[in-house]
């Protein structure tokens, strides 16, 4: 009966190391979880704020582009009716001419 009690107690041991070997093994996995989550949220916020960066000079973008596009339609009018006027301009002067 020594003999199996002495057993039992090995055995019990044996499994209260590996019992514990787990423990340990399992928090640091927890461990090394939480800090790759950490790492993750810290990656996280550095991503929304560039997108929230991007967004805005997205936005900067299209607007100064909306602007250049009314410029140059703006220009192309002024350029259209100064030809325009050139052409009356020069018309007038042929009339003036032909006059004489």
């Amino acid at each position: 009966s020594s003999g199996i009690n002495a057993e039992y107690g090995a055995t019990n041991h044996r499994l209260e190391q590996e019992n514990d070997m787990l423990v340990q093994h399992l928090t640091q996995n927890q461990v090394n979880m939480r800090h790759q989550l950490d790492e993750l949220e810290k990656r996280n916020l550095d991503l929304k704020r560039d997108l929230t960066k991007m967004t805005s000079l997205y936005h900067e973008v299209m607007e100064n582009n909306s602007t250049l596009s009314d410029e140059i339609l703006r220009t192309k009018n002024l350029y259209h009716s100064s030809l325009i006027e050139g052409d009356n301009e020069r018309a007038r002067h042929k009339l003036t001419i032909q006059v004489f």
